[in-house]
């Protein structure tokens, strides 16, 4: 009875000690798995910040070079990304003044005309950033949203744009993105707005001291070259001293003028027969 009950206790604390490696090595267990599972993500976020700085630069990259298209475009077209009503259909041109009637456009609004541009052709450089989706990272991206400003030899531009990005169990998100183009579209601007502010006063006749002030006061060059009988004239105002992709800035726009006939003259003779404009 006694060899039967010292048995049984052995048994008991064998029991007992199985049962205590077993609890212990449940809890080495999950203590690993919660240390390897720290690890993985301590690695994912690693992964996704350099990810993240990866992204950023690549946007930034890409604003940078659609913003001096912007600026490229929007000057080859008379400030306009969006033609306005008055737009010549085979130049696509703008008339800033048509027989007295002045419709130069506003500093606003070539700033909004330049964002516009950004908004709808920022999609081609970023490709819905094929090169890091290849990479396993899921990008969710939001609304494009552009602002740019006018400064005196630059072009400030700023851009909301919300992207989320995954990777491997960890998020992060990006939202603002900026750059900054040197570009004197400021300048011009300036140049233009005195120039018809004066052109207002004396609707039939084209001020060339004022365009030779105004060259001279700004730094630009002004040409003007009659396009037809009408009094239509194109007007190309050029900036040599700061240059967008290796390339002088040139803005055009037409006006159009009812000018004096005179007598045994042509009608296209009657319009100034200037290209380079003389400086005072």
């Amino acid at each position: 009875m006694e060899k039967r009950m010292k048995r049984k206790g052995q048994i008991t604390a064998f029991i007992i000690v199985g049962i205590l490696i077993l609890l212990l090595a449940s809890f080495a267990y999950l203590f690993w798995s919660a240390a390897m599972a720290g690890r993985e993500q301590e690695t994912a976020a690693v992964e996704i910040g350099q990810a993240a700085s990866s992204i950023q630069t690549y946007v930034q990259a890409c604003l940078q070079d659609v913003a001096e298209d912007a600026v490229l475009h929007v000057a080859r077209y008379g400030g306009y990304y969006e033609p306005p009503a008055d737009t010549d259909p085979a130049l696509l041109l703008p008339v800033y003044f048509d027989h007295g009637v002045r419709s130069d456009i506003s500093r606003e609004e070539l700033q909004h005309q330049l964002a516009r541009y950004i908004e709808d052709n920022l999609f081609f450089c970023v490709k819905t950033f094929v090169p890091f989706r290849e990479q396993g990272i899921l990008i969710q991206q939001g609304e494009e949203i552009a602002t740019a400003v006018l400064q005196d030899d630059t072009v400030v531009v700023s851009l909301q744009y919300p992207l989320r990005l995954r990777s491997g169990g960890a998020e992060t998100s990006l939202a603002s993105f900026s750059a900054r183009v040197p570009a004197r579209l400021s300048a011009i601007h300036n140049a233009i707005s005195e120039f018809f502010a004066v052109q207002e006063e004396d609707p039939s006749s084209i001020c060339i001291s004022c365009l030779a002030q105004l060259n001279e006061q700004y730094t630009l060059r002004t040409e003007m070259n009659p396009l037809n009988e009408d009094g239509l004239l194109l007007y190309t105002i050029t900036d040599d001293q700061v240059l967008v992709h290796n390339l002088p800035l040139k803005y055009r726009f037409l006006a159009r003028y009812s000018f004096p006939d005179q007598p045994g003259a042509s009608p296209s003779e009657t319009a100034p027969p200037v290209t380079e404009l003389p400086e005072e």
